[in-house]
């Protein structure tokens, strides 16, 4: 039998917000990089993926910050069920 670890609905704010601060460093060492080729063109790859580590970071931000609610000293359980909704 393995053990399942216990979940509190906390670590979904604390995770995303780790998430955030690594892509946030992901990004800040992107874009220290050089976006110009050897040819004296734009490097589209790395200037794809910065966007893109861009995105996933501030998403992660939003995320974090709108899950701080989980984060309370509160007793969490399932929602009681009523006639078809939950209240």
């Amino acid at each position: 039998m393995t053990s399942t670890p216990a979940f509190d609905p906390s670590d979904v704010f604390y995770e995303l917000g780790d998430l955030a601060h690594m892509l946030d460093a992901i990004r800040l060492v992107i874009g220290e990089m050089s976006f110009e080729t050897a040819g004296g063109g734009r490097n589209d790859d790395l200037d794809r993926v910065y966007s893109m580590v861009k995105i996933a970071q501030r998403e992660a931000l939003r995320l974090h910050e709108v899950t701080q609610v989980f984060d309370g000293p509160r007793a969490w359980g399932p929602l009681p069920y009523k006639g078809g909704q939950t209240q």
